[in-house]
């Protein structure tokens, strides 16, 4: 049985955000204006990936729609919920465990859904069906599962950026 190289990086991937996306769900993170905005174009850019490549199937142009919406409502609640402190001169966040939490949840078990789905269907297999598989991943009812993870980060990161800029200008 041979296993396809692209999932093996992609699950080595995929568990090395959880574990880095755990560790800073629990403690204090610096307000790094760059690092907000590197991430804020990587979660809009994937983002945008993503809903135009299932803008072609309804089902999938709603879900998508869907999940957007909930990421932004979600980024909203978990901006009210952020504690801001300042340490040793250097202004620092601690996000909500619950929501931040809710959406790693949500985007992983996505994931995991569709891994289960290529096994179960043996696309791990079979180079080309991998291939096809991964153009139409965008395109099922479940994207916006996905979409839900790259709103909120891109939102919450907007809010921590002009938050950011409030707090240094009242120095």
């Amino acid at each position: 049985m041979s296993v396809n190289i692209t999932v093996i990086i992609i699950v080595v991937l995929v568990v090395f955000r959880m574990m880095r996306r755990a560790q800073r769900m629990f403690s204090w993170q610096r307000l790094k204006a760059r690092r907000l905005w590197i991430v804020s174009a990587i979660m809009g850019t994937i983002g945008s990936l993503l809903f135009i490549g299932g803008a072609s199937h309804v089902e999938s142009l709603i879900s998508n729609t869907l999940g957007i919406g909930l990421g932004v409502l979600l980024a909203y609640f978990g901006a009210l919920y952020t504690r801001y402190e300042q340490q040793e001169g250097i202004w620092k966040y601690r996000s909500n465990e619950w929501i931040g939490g809710a959406v790693t949840a949500l985007f992983f078990g996505r994931v995991a859904y569709r891994v289960y789905q290529m096994i179960d269907q043996g696309l791990l297999q079979d180079d080309a069906r991998f291939a096809e598989s991964m153009q139409s991943f965008g395109g099922s009812w479940t994207s916006g599962l996905t979409l839900i993870m790259f709103a909120y980060y891109l939102a919450y990161n907007l809010y921590l950026l002009r938050k950011n800029r409030m707090l240094v200008s009242s120095r």
